[in-house]
């Protein structure tokens, strides 16, 4: 083991070609792995946030569109 990939206690050795094709890919992951670029806390918070809003929003809609057809349904099939 060489080097090895940090990450928060976590090491992930690289694998040289000793193992062939496998062990070339294992040690290009190892190469993009460093390359992640990851997102601050409040990122993440600030994201979350938005797709909950969205999610929420789009089944209200979808909730509202369900009624309204059925309201319009019952109308024009059963005359309520």
């Amino acid at each position: 083991m060489d080097r090895a990939l940090q990450l928060k206690g976590f090491s992930l050795p690289t694998f040289g070609p000793s193992m062939g094709k496998a062990g070339t890919f294992l040690s290009e992951v190892g190469e993009e792995f460093q390359k992640i670029s990851w997102p601050t806390r409040r990122q993440v918070l600030v994201e979350t946030l938005v797709v909950i809003f969205v999610c929420a929003f789009l089944t209200g809609l979808v909730m509202a569109y369900d009624w309204l057809l059925t309201r319009l349904a019952n109308a024009v099939f059963y005359g309520q």
